[in-house]
């Protein structure tokens, strides 16, 4: 049984999906006093039984924001006022209430796309703002854009350090996996899967796959912030974690096509779809601190596949 040190603080994570789940396993392995929340326990479209259930927490806890309402390219333009308005409301509730009860430490998980489209090399704190983001995710990115302001805006207040921290696509083992979803990494699997045991001959892709993606296991996102708090690296403010692996999305259609033993063909539908054309993350600032990746690309697809028992 693994024993919660009373010398570590106690953690809050709100979500618990792909990332939350992942977060509350780190830092229970690590001896944390840690809760992730769900819909059921806090609906932070609610200000008011938000407010009442924030009202209970030691404001000493650390709060982590691993939660939204998210897809691919396909949600994002057929769902855009309800990704931007809803994720919008529970990331304004959340930084008055936390504000409100004076919690002193703040983690905001973020997504790469609040990142300018148009740049041709790993994305940099200092890019942003510098140009438009990607046309397609606008409406969920912008509200995402919003939420760095606002734990900015708390940097410079005494005593309070909240903190973003922008990640690269995560992936990972998750029973969420099995419905619906158009993030590229669960969709292609899908893709491939139901070729392969419906024996169709050929999957089509999304765009020309000449688009290039920075990929992190959800683990090693967790282990990322775990080592963030261990080492007290609160002074860094805004910084990125990258999985270090830049991949065109037609490598990564071959490779899961491969590990799923597809013997198909792979049909590019065009240009169109494509989304950003480069979207990798530097996090130079962070690793000069020692932090690494585990689990290579490979490793983590054959995870995930292995994880669903589908080959």
């Amino acid at each position: 049984m693994i024993q919660t040190d009373m010398n570590k603080p106690s953690i809050l994570i709100i979500g618990n999906g792909l990332v939350g789940n992942s977060l509350l396993s780190v830092f229970i392995k690590n001896g944390y006093d840690v809760k992730a929340t769900t819909r059921e326990d806090l609906n932070l479209l609610d200000y008011v039984t938000s407010l009442k259930f924030f009202k209970s927490i030691d404001p000493k806890t650390i709060v982590i924001f691993a939660a939204g309402i998210s897809g691919g390219i396909q949600v994002n333009l057929l769902n855009k006022f309800k990704l931007y308005s809803e994720n919008s409301l529970m990331f304004s509730n959340l930084l008055s209430i936390i504000n409100y009860y004076e919690f002193k430490k703040f983690i905001n998980i973020l997504p790469a796309c609040i990142y300018p489209a148009s740049l041709n090399h790993p994305a940099r704190i200092t890019d942003l703002f510098t140009s438009p983001m990607e046309e397609s995710s606008l409406f969920y990115s912008t509200a995402k854009l919003a939420s760095y302001v606002g734990v900015t805006s708390m940097q410079n207040q005494d005593g309070f350090t909240w903190v973003n921290i922008i990640c690269a696509n995560v992936y990972g083992e998750f029973s969420g996996y099995r419905k619906f979803d158009t993030h590229v990494i669960p969709q292609l699997i899908q893709k491939f899967v139901n070729a392969k045991q419906n024996n169709i001959q050929e999957v089509q892709l999304l765009g020309n796959g000449s688009s290039t993606r920075d990929f992190i296991h959800n683990n090693d996102l967790a282990d990322a912030v775990c080592f963030f708090i261990e080492n007290n690296l609160w002074g860094l403010n805004n910084f990125n974690i990258s999985g270090g692996n830049p991949t065109k999305i037609l490598s990564l259609a071959e490779l899961i096509s491969k590990l799923v033993n597809y013997k198909g063909k792979i049909k590019l539908a065009g240009s169109e779809l494509n989304g950003t054309n480069y979207k990798v993350l530097d996090d130079s600032e962070f690793r000069k601190f020692g932090w690494q990746p585990k689990i290579s690309l490979q490793e983590g697809l054959q995870k995930v596949i292995k994880s669903l028992n589908i080959v």
